[in-house]
C-alpha cells in the first residue's frame, strides 16, 4: 500500500512541474554489480537514468535548454580534467542505499562550478546542507542481502570523462547531449 501512494505522489509531483533535465557522470563500470536492485528499487532506473553521480539536478526545464545554455555548459565543464574514481563502499540516506565513490572531491568540484553559473538552480533544490557524491542503488525499502551482496562488489573502477545532460521526455529519462571533460594528461 505504500508503495502504491509513493509511486502516485511522485506521479502527481510528475505532472505539477515541468520536465527537468539533469547533469551526471555515467559510471557504466557499475552496472554489473547494480542493475538488478536498481531495476526494482531506484524509481529512475526503469525510466532510463543510468547508473551515475548526480552533478545538478535538478537542473533547468527542458525547455529552457537552447544552444546557448548547451554553450554554457560546455564552457564551464571543458577545463575539467577527466578523472578516475573508485565505488569503494555502502553507504546510506535515509531511504537510499548508494556506493560511495572516492575521490569525492572532484565531483563537488563539478557541482559548485556548475551552481556558480546557474546560482537559481542549487543542487537537489537546496534541500541538503552537504552535497555528497554518490550512485544510487535502491530508495525505499532494501532487502536484507543488499548491502552483503553490494558490498562484495566493490571496489568498482570507474573513470569520469564526460557530464551528461539528461532530459525528462514523458515519462522518460533521454541523454540530450555529452559534454567532455578535458583528457587527462599522460
Amino acid at each position: 500500500m505504500k508503495r502504491r501512494l509513493r509511486r502516485l505522489a511522485r506521479r502527481v509531483l510528475q505532472r505539477s512541474r515541468p520536465p527537468q533535465t539533469a547533469l551526471i557522470v555515467p559510471v557504466p563500470s557499475a552496472e554489473p554489480a547494480v542493475a538488478k536492485w536498481r531495476a526494482r528499487h531506484d524509481p529512475s532506473a526503469p525510466l532510463g537514468m543510468p547508473a551515475h553521480v548526480t552533478v545538478l539536478y535538478p537542473f533547468l526545464a527542458t525547455e529552457a535548454i537552447t544552444p546557448s545554455v548547451e554553450r554554457d555548459l560546455e564552457s564551464v565543464l571543458s577545463p575539467f580534467p577527466a578523472f578516475e574514481f573508485k565505488l569503494v563502499g555502502v553507504d546510506r540516506f535515509p531511504g537510499v542505499l548508494y556506493l560511495a565513490p572516492e575521490p569525492a572531491e572532484p565531483f563537488n568540484r563539478l557541482t559548485a562550478a556548475l551552481y556558480e553559473r546557474w546560482p537559481d538552480h542549487p543542487p537537489y533544490g537546496g534541500t541538503f546542507d552537504e552535497v555528497v557524491p554518490h550512485v544510487t542503488v535502491i530508495q525505499g525499502n532494501e532487502p536484507p542481502e543488499a548491502e552483503r551482496e553490494l558490498e562484495q562488489a566493490t571496489a568498482i573502477d570507474a573513470e569520469a570523462k564526460e557530464v551528461w545532460l539528461m532530459a525528462e521526455r514523458g515519462h522518460r529519462w533521454s541523454l540530450l547531449r555529452r559534454f567532455p571533460l578535458r583528457p587527462r594528461a599522460g
